[in-house]
């Protein structure tokens, strides 16, 4: 089973929560996913890993305004 807290594994739940007109959101995310496949799990684990997508969520999300963005907050957050 994959670890709940590795960063991969959030990405995708953060991907399937973002409706499909945030589109460059959605491309940014893809993106970053795609330079951790080669990461070491307990590195996946780590702030190295974790800072860089609460960059990504800062940047895109500044308010916490709609279900959405609430749904993303849980599940970065970890209460989803």
């Amino acid at each position: 089973m994959d670890d709940p807290r590795d960063v991969v594994v959030i990405i995708y739940k953060i991907l399937d929560a973002i409706p499909t007109n945030e589109e460059v959101l959605q491309n940014e995310l893809k993106q970053y996913l795609e330079t951790l496949w080669n990461q070491a799990p307990e590195i996946r684990r780590s702030k190295y890993c974790w800072a860089p997508l609460l960059d990504i969520l800062q940047r895109h999300i500044p308010d916490i305004d709609e279900d959405w963005k609430h749904r993303v907050l849980h599940i970065f957050n970890g209460t989803e």
